[in-house]
């Protein structure tokens, strides 16, 4: 799933290639990486790269991507800002909540 409100030739700003630290700065790209960015901006992103990414996308295709990848394993805290932000419904948010908490690899991270 594509945006069509983005320039595919349009750099990104530093402040989202900030939180892609991991990977080569000059190799990623909206065109071939934007799951990865988006995944990027909603688990750890702070209020300039969420206002970039729903400026990108809009609310309605983010709301669309996000219940495709039902929550994209996104913690309880940012499912529930997300749930207020994009008027998702609770019991959609409960469910990805649950089966986020059941899977073993979730688990790993609470000690």
């Amino acid at each position: 799933m594509k945006s069509t409100t983005v320039r595919k030739t349009a750099p990104l700003p530093k402040h989202v290639l900030d939180l892609l630290w991991e990977y080569p700065k000059d190799s990623v790209s909206w065109q071939k990486d934007s799951d990865l960015i988006i995944r990027k901006v909603l688990e750890s992103g702070g209020w300039v790269s969420i206002k970039w990414l729903l400026a990108t996308t809009g609310f309605a295709w983010l709301k669309s991507w996000l219940i495709q990848r039902q929550g994209a394993g996104l913690e309880p805290k940012r499912l529930r800002f997300w749930q207020l932000a994009l008027n998702l419904s609770k019991d959609t948010v409960d469910k990805w909540i649950l089966e986020t908490r059941s899977n073993p690899w979730h688990a790993r991270g609470q000690r």
